[in-house]
């Protein structure tokens, strides 16, 4: 947001949450298909490498949530992971608790 000018950085920040809630929405109605269709049907019937799941997982009704919700935290932690690993990430903190500190 530094390369925004100062009259303009609502508009940005309101573009910025309207794109997020939108993806949001979208995937709040994917998973409910994924959860039911692809998982649950996979940990009813458990064949191949997903015998080794049904041991970590339930197999009843609820069967699709819980690898949905594991594979969801999995990639976030994953995600920030990545990102401390980004230097870019490391500058900028740097230079915003500089400013922080200088007031």
């Amino acid at each position: 947001m530094t390369h925004v000018a100062p009259a303009h950085q609502g508009r940005v920040f309101a573009a910025k949450a309207l794109v997020l809630q939108s993806v949001s929405g979208l995937f709040v109605l994917l998973s409910g298909p994924l959860a039911d269709r692809l998982f649950q049907t996979a940990f009813k019937a458990p064949t191949g490498i997903m015998r080794r799941f049904v041991l970590l997982f339930d197999t009843g009704d609820s069967a699709g949530l819980s690898p949905l919700y594991v594979l969801c935290a999995l990639s976030m932690a994953l995600v920030g992971l990545i990102g401390l690993g980004l230097s870019p990430l490391h500058l900028l903190a740097i230079s915003h608790n500089e400013h922080v500190d200088d007031r």
